[in-house]
């Protein structure tokens, strides 16, 4: 017959598992390090639990805050970086018509942006020719001076050519084209509409 074991009037204590306390600390360190502890966080938080399942050792608290901590700092990132994707690909057509208002913007030389002003000051002193006379714009160019334009150089463009002109009422279409620098191949031209405005014709010219 085996002989009794002795009788102890004290539990055993069992020591704490070292893959717990790694757990807990790895899960902490995770929250402020961009999860990268947070993966070995998990994998010692199980094996931790494993361990303490067989009656090895204590720290079961410790194991499960690890594990928890690891994969919700898991979660987070993953979310965050789903997010930042889908972000992105939002903002790529974005930023696309952006650029290209950029490349418009920086294909405007100051010539053409003293052109339109120029263009700006004529298309005004064809709406005060067309009130003086029952809405017509002037045949040409050339009727505008002296009463409304000083001079006769105020009227030509680039190189000292002579606007483009096409006569007009005030009863057209606004964006009817009345006044335009001339056409040069490959490059291209500022046009005056009925209301006043101009604009940079956006299809070059072959």
């Amino acid at each position: 017959m085996d002989s009794p074991q002795p009788y102890s009037p004290y539990p055993v204590e069992r020591p704490t598992s070292g893959a717990a306390i790694a757990s807990l600390v790895l899960g902490i360190i995770s929250l402020v390090t961009c999860a990268l502890t947070a993966i070995p966080a998990v994998i010692c938080g199980h094996i931790g639990l494993s361990a303490i399942k067989q009656g090895q050792f204590e720290g079961r608290g410790m194991a499960i805050a690890g594990l928890v901590m690891g994969y919700l700092t898991i979660a987070f990132w993953t979310v965050l970086l789903l997010l930042v994707i889908a972000g992105i690909g939002m903002s790529v057509p974005i930023f696309s018509e952006i650029q290209k208002k950029m490349t418009e913007m920086t294909e405007q030389t100051p010539d053409q942006t003293a052109v339109e002003i120029q263009l700006k000051a004529i298309g005004a002193s064809c709406r005060k020719f067309a009130e003086d006379h029952q809405g017509r714009f002037p045949a040409t160019l050339e009727e505008l001076v002296p009463d409304y334009i000083g001079d006769r150089s105020e009227l030509l463009g680039p190189d000292h050519e002579p606007f483009e002109y096409m006569a007009a009422e005030l009863s057209d279409a606004p964006s009817k084209i009345v006044a335009a620098t001339r056409p040069v191949p490959g490059k291209r031209r500022v046009v005056l509409r009925r209301d006043g405005s101009t604009e940079i014709e956006k299809t070059e010219l072959k």
